[in-house]
C-alpha cells in the first residue's frame, strides 16, 4: 500500500513527530510568492496571487481541522501519543479497506485527489482517530462483556396472567433448546436475534452469573426483563476473546461512545472559528 500511493512510504521514514507536529515528510511547503503555479497562454498566475484566495475560500475548513486536531492534543496530552509507525498503521489499514472497496477503473488515490485529501490532511485526521480511540479505551475491560443473541417471549399485557403465558411459553422454548432441537429452529417461532456485543451489567444478576457459567455456545434459562421473558445464547465471552473477536468488541465500543466522547470535549473547550476580514 506504500508503494502504491507513493507518498506514505515516506510517512514510515519520518523521525518522530512532536505531539503538536505533523510529519516534514507529509507536509506541503509553501511555495514563494513569486513561484508561478499556473500558465493561461502566455500569462502567468504567482503563488502570491492565490494566496489571498485561499484564506477567503477555504480558511473555514481548514482552520476548523486544525483546531478539532488541536482539542485532541490538549485532551491527549502528557496521557497518550500516537507515534509515526503506530500512525502509518492504521493509515495502511484504512487505505486497504478503501482499495477493497474500489468502484472498477478508481484508484484509491483519485478518491483522496477528488476530496481534497492531502497527505499531510490525512495524517492528522488519522492520527486524531488514533488517539481518539486510546481515550475511549483507557478503561476497557473485555471481561465485562459479553455477545449474545436473545430469543424473546413478549407478553400481550403487565396483567399476571398474560406474565405467566410468556413465562411457561419462555419454559417450553428452554426445554427443547435442552432437549437439542437447534437455536434457530426455536428462535423461528419467537422473537429475537443477534445483539451483538453488551456489557455483563446490563442483565440481571442471575444471567450474568449463569453466562459465565454456561459458556460459549450455550444458552441462559429465561429470564424476565423489561422486554419480556429472555433466553440469551451466550457467542462470545470478553473474558476470553480471540484477538479478532477483542478487535471487533473494541470497534463496537469506539463506534459507540466516539460521538458522546467528542461532544463532552467540545462541551468542556470552546473552539472559536474567527472568519477571515474581507474589505
Amino acid at each position: 500500500m506504500k508503494t502504491f500511493l507513493g507518498w506514505a512510504a515516506l510517512v514510515a521514514l519520518a523521525s518522530q513527530a512532536g505531539v503538536a507536529d505533523i510529519p516534514a515528510s507529509v507536509r506541503g511547503k509553501k511555495p514563494a510568492g513569486d513561484a508561478v503555479v499556473a500558465t493561461v497562454g502566455s500569462e502567468k498566475v504567482t503563488a502570491a496571487e492565490v494566496e489571498d484566495w485561499l484564506w477567503d475560500w477555504r480558511q473555514e475548513e481548514v482552520v476548523r481541522d486544525i483546531a478539532e486536531d488541536r482539542l485532541i492534543l490538549q485532551a491527549a496530552k502528557g496521557k497518550f501519543g500516537a507515534g509515526t509507525e503506530e500512525v502509518q498503521a492504521a493509515m495502511d489499514e484504512l487505505f486497504a479497506g478503501m482499495e477493497s472497496q474500489l468502484e472498477p477503473g478508481k484508484t484509491v488515490q483519485q478518491i483522496l485527489d477528488d476530496q481534497g485529501m492531502t497527505p499531510s490532511r490525512i495524517w492528522m485526521r488519522v492520527r486524531r482517530e488514533v488517539l481518539i480511540r486510546k481515550m475511549i479505551l483507557a478503561d476497557f475491560e473485555p471481561k465485562e462483556w459479553v455477545r449474545v443473541s436473545t430469543l424473546i417471549v413478549r407478553p400481550n399485557s403487565t396483567a399476571v396472567g398474560d406474565v405467566k403465558k410468556s413465562i411457561e411459553r419462555a419454559e417450553a422454548f428452554h426445554k427443547r433448546l435442552v432437549a437439542g432441537e437447534s437455536w434457530d429452529s426455536v428462535l423461528a417461532q419467537a422473537q429475537g436475534g443477534t445483539l451483538g456485543w453488551r456489557r455483563m451489567s446490563a442483565f440481571p444478576e442471575g444471567t450474568q452469573a449463569e453466562m459465565g457459567r454456561v459458556g460459549v455456545g450455550k444458552f441462559t434459562q429465561p429470564a424476565q426483563t423489561q422486554n419480556g421473558i429472555q433466553i440469551f445464547r451466550v457467542e462470545a465471552l470478553g473474558a476470553s476473546v480471540t484477538p479478532e473477536q477483542r478487535k471487533e468488541l473494541e470497534q463496537t465500543i469506539v463506534a459507540a461512545r466516539r460521538a458522546p466522547f467528542l461532544k463532552e470535549l467540545r462541551d468542556k473547550t470552546k473552539i472559536e472559528i474567527v472568519p477571515v476580514k474581507r474589505g
